[in-house]
């Protein structure tokens, strides 16, 4: 990572370089904490992302048509699901988030072997939309 930094020199124009993720396979996590609790999750689910482009590093999502995504949520124990928001509230403790992650396996991600390829934030609900 330093050499590339090193080697694109100075410049106007800014980068941002981020190492690819090596994980085989791409996680979704949807999390809303508990409105008491922040630290725990009141819904949580876990989605699989699959991509038949046959690219090792896909750019996927849902204008992507080569993306689907497989439910996970009900495969998990309710230890398992305790031990994904454990983690999520590790990074921070967002109110309504979605995390990217990559991990090798279903039971890598679960014991905390993955890396976070993107975190979204939503904001707040409802919106009280004015009147012009």
């Amino acid at each position: 990572m330093a050499q590339l930094r090193n080697e694109r020199g100075e410049t106007s124009v800014q980068y941002l370089i981020q190492q690819a993720d090596v994980g085989e396979i791409e996680f979704e996590i949807f999390s809303i904490s508990d409105h008491q609790n922040l630290s725990e999750s009141a819904v949580l689910s876990l989605t699989q992302v699959h991509n038949c482009s046959g690219n090792k590093y896909p750019i996927n999502g849902i204008y992507n048509q080569q993306t689907s995504y497989q439910e996970l949520t009900p495969d998990l124990t309710s230890s398992q699901r305790e031990k994904l928001a454990s983690m999520i509230s590790q990074i921070a403790q967002f109110k309504i988030c979605r995390v990217g992650v990559r991990a090798n396996s279903l039971q890598a991600l679960i014991e905390g072997d993955f890396q976070v390829i993107e975190i979204n934030l939503f904001v707040p609900m409802p919106i009280k939309l004015l009147p012009r």
